[in-house]
């Protein structure tokens, strides 16, 4: 890796001169840093952002009914699959949106009830990869599934369904 001369040192090094020796080490680790975020976070994006990736990600109601989004770069196409469609690998495509997100609405209230939703084993992605390879993965963030079938419970009994 080629290092950019940098005309002011970093801050360390003048806040601790024992470090001055070793200020290439300093900056070989802050050149290192700044291409591992910028990896993860592109250009534009906070590292906040990033850390607050379950805001955006997994299982999520909508005023319509649920959005599930999973981040998986690699993938030439994902199905969610599970009780809810009969574990269907036909049904239920996610659609890729920009930066290796994909993405799924599932419209109505109901569109994710069964009893098995509270387990995690009860749904699945199933994701095709480059070179006709296929796995099934349960998905990231799918940790709050007995939130989210509390939610189902409680629209449905609000409903009267």
């Amino acid at each position: 890796m080629k290092r950019a001369s940098r005309k002011t040192p970093y801050r360390i090094l003048t806040l601790d001169p024992l470090l001055k020796p070793y200020a290439a080490d300093v900056a070989l680790r802050m050149e290192r840093n700044a291409a591992v975020r910028k990896q993860l976070l592109g250009d534009s994006a906070a590292l906040s952002a990033f850390a607050n990736g379950y805001l955006y990600y997994g299982f999520h109601r909508t005023q319509t009914g649920w959005v599930f989004r999973e981040w998986a770069p690699g993938a030439d196409a994902i199905h969610l699959i599970g009780d809810f469609n009969d574990w269907n690998r036909a049904s239920h495509p996610l659609r890729q949106l920009d930066g290796g997100v994909w993405e799924i609405e599932l419209s109505g209230a109901d569109a994710l009830k069964h009893a098995a939703l509270r387990a995690a084993q009860a749904m699945r992605k199933y994701v095709a990869l480059p070179d006709d390879e296929r796995a099934d993965s349960v998905p990231a963030l799918t940790c709050e599934l007995d939130k989210i079938a509390s939610e189902i419970e409680r629209i449905a009994a609000e409903s009267g369904a």
